[in-house]
Order: C-alpha cells, then structure tokens, then sequence
C-alpha cells in the first residue's frame, strides 16, 4: 500500500471517474439524526472513505456511527479510513474517532487520524498534513502515516526590520503571477515573482510539477507511508490519476 495517492472527490467528480484511489469526502455527522449523513452508494476499487466534521459531532451515537462505517467500508472494500477532524476534540468527537478506529480496526485496515486524535486507537495512523514548502520530508513519528498532499506557496517579505516568510495558497498565488513576469529557480523546483514597493520587496515561490512529484517519491521511500490523499482538483495539474 505504501506510495498510494488517493484523489479526494466530489459527487460530480466520482460519477465520472473512471480509475481507481478515488476518496469519498462527503460523509458527516448527520445534523437530523444521531448517526452519518452523505455515505457513499458507490465507490471505485481501493477507495478510502473519509469522515469529516463540518457538522459538530454533539449528540452523535458512537456505536451507531460505528457499525455505519463498518458496513460501508467492508461493503466496499476499503482499504482505510480518514478522520478529517479540524475542529477542537470534544468528548463527543473522542468517543466518535475511538468507534471509528475500531471499526477500522475490526475490519483490518487502517484509521487514520488528526494528532489530536492520536490516543483515540492505539493502532492508528497519524494524518499529517504538508510541510511548508523548501523544507524536505521529515517525518520522525514511529506511527504509520497518511499524508494530505497539496502543491505549496510561500510568500517572502523583505523590510529594514528583517524578512518574514508565510505559507499561503498556491492557487491565489498562481492567479496573482499571471501579472507579473514569472521566473524558474535552477534546481526547477519552484517558479517565482517578484514585487518591489517602497520599503517592501515581496517574493511569491510557487511549487512546480516537478517539485511535487519529486517530494511525493522521497516521501513514499520512508518505511511508515501508507498513502496520501488530496485534493483531485488540485493534484490533477500535478498527477496522472491511476
């Protein structure tokens, strides 16, 4: 399983697609009942099914959502499952991601989880997302990893106070460098651009093709990489889908 990349899609997306790793990011916890709401009816081969929690997990039924994803995920033969919990634990999230990793568990695939999730199973992987860009794969947790793979942007600002960097979104950074000249660093790794304004120079990195897939490969060569998963709309320019 190690190196697998998983496409995360939308309704419209899954109905198209045609090859497999596909991810199912729609489930949450149901706002009118105690259990999930937008379970799959279909899923390609060797697709995870992903659970988040833009709806808050309040007065959810563990066991009932555990035996929910139990059954759809044997139904479908999953090869794991992805907690995408963004929002502060609670005791009703905790006890929700410790049923999920066991029905995971039961089934003999992996749980992947937030950091903040960690302890919920004591088998589960650590989902991790990208490190800023420039900066290698450095991942020193023992535990199995699921990476949530992205392209990267990265703005440098330069002052007489100093120079400060942030992480910020490709795509906007990319729609901004359609009006400036653009430039390639020699390694190939990183396009970029560049704003002077009195006091202030600005340099805009953005990450190239070649960058992404060479950081993927070097990643899936560490030991505890089950997989990754991102975006299908903003890993497409970057990877054939399987």
């Amino acid at each position: 399983m190690s190196g697998l990349l998983y496409f995360a899609l939308t309704a419209g997306e899954l109905a198209a697609w045609e090859g497999e790793n596909a991810a199912w990011m729609a489930c949450r916890f149901a706002s009118g009942s105690d259990g999930l709401s937008n379970l799959p009816d279909k899923l390609p081969p060797n697709s995870l099914l992903i659970l988040n929690d833009q709806t808050p997990a309040q007065q959810h039924n563990p066991a009932r959502i555990q035996k929910e994803l139990q059954e759809t995920l044997e139904k479908f033969g999953c090869p794991g499952l992805l907690l995408d919990f963004e929002r502060k634990p609670t005791e009703s999230s905790e006890a929700i991601a410790k049923a999920a990793a066991k029905a995971a568990e039961d089934l003999g695939i992996f749980c992947a989880v937030p950091e903040s999730y960690l302890d919920c199973g004591k088998d589960a992987a650590l989902f991790l997302p990208m490190p800023a860009p420039l900066s290698e794969p450095d991942f020193p947790h023992s535990r199995p990893l699921v990476l949530e793979l992205a392209p990267r942007g990265l703005c440098l600002q330069i002052t007489e106070k100093g120079a400060k960097e942030e992480t910020v979104s490709y795509w906007e950074l990319s729609q901004e460098g359609k009006s400036h000249t653009l430039f390639r660093d020699k390694t190939e790794k990183y396009d970029y651009f560049c704003k002077l304004q009195p006091g202030l120079a600005s340099y805009s990195i953005l990450e190239t093709a070649e960058s992404l897939q060479a950081f993927w490969e070097n990643v899936c060569k560490l030991p505890n990489v089950l997989g990754g998963v991102g975006l299908y709309q903003e890993l497409a320019p970057f990877f054939e889908p399987q």
